[in-house]
């Protein structure tokens, strides 16, 4: 027996935007434990991979100040797809960047 669990589209979509911040709000889907967010600067661009993965019904992004298709700050457009999923949303990893002090090694990174 194969199981599999379909998900609702996340309804009641608002839109707020405050200079360079877009804040985009849903009503939740009952069994997702997180939201998938893409962003295409265009429609005729395929969506890909996730923007972003979040384990909440709301999104800031704090970056639309700028968009490649336009080149031009002031008419910045973005096209958003918000995806309900079952998956769980990982924690974030923290890195640290170790200098590397070896001679001939140039980059500073290891």
């Amino acid at each position: 027996t194969i199981l599999l669990k379909t998900l609702v589209t996340p309804k009641n979509i608002t839109t707020q935007r405050d200079g360079d911040i877009c804040t985009i709000a849903w009503d939740q889907v009952t069994a997702a434990k997180s939201y998938k967010i893409y962003r295409v600067e265009s429609l005729d661009q395929d969506w890909g991979e996730p923007y972003m993965i979040i384990d909440t019904n709301s999104f800031v992004d704090e970056n639309t100040d700028y968009n490649q298709i336009t080149n031009a700050s002031q008419k910045a457009v973005y096209f958003y797809k918000i995806v309900a999923s079952t998956d769980e949303v990982a924690p974030a990893k923290r890195y640290k960047v170790k200098r590397n002090t070896q001679a001939g090694n140039n980059s500073g990174l290891k």
